[in-house]
């Protein structure tokens, strides 16, 4: 069985990788016009890489049976905190 730490760490990398995917998905829709599509192709390519990074992280944590922390939306509390928590 996975240490704790370990699966902390894929978990962190997990939302890493996530959060990298949205970035240049993002990138990739702002950049418009003809002069831009070669740019706003790569920001594509490269964002579809990060998921596909995101999707390995996730089969192996599943694996050694761990599970991402829930997603919810963050309260204003902890917003303004800059706090995180996984609790309902």
């Amino acid at each position: 069985m996975a240490s704790q730490k370990l699966k902390d760490l894929m978990n962190k990398g997990l939302a890493s990788e996530i959060q990298a995917s949205i970035q240049y998905m993002w990138q990739h829709v702002q950049w418009i016009g003809v002069e831009h599509y070669s740019v706003s192709d790569e920001f594509k390519d490269i964002a579809i890489q990060e998921m596909k990074h995101a999707e390995k992280i996730a089969e192996r944590l599943w694996y050694l049976e761990g599970v991402p922390p829930p997603s919810r939306p963050r309260s204003r509390s902890e917003e303004r905190c800059g706090r995180w928590s996984t609790t309902t």
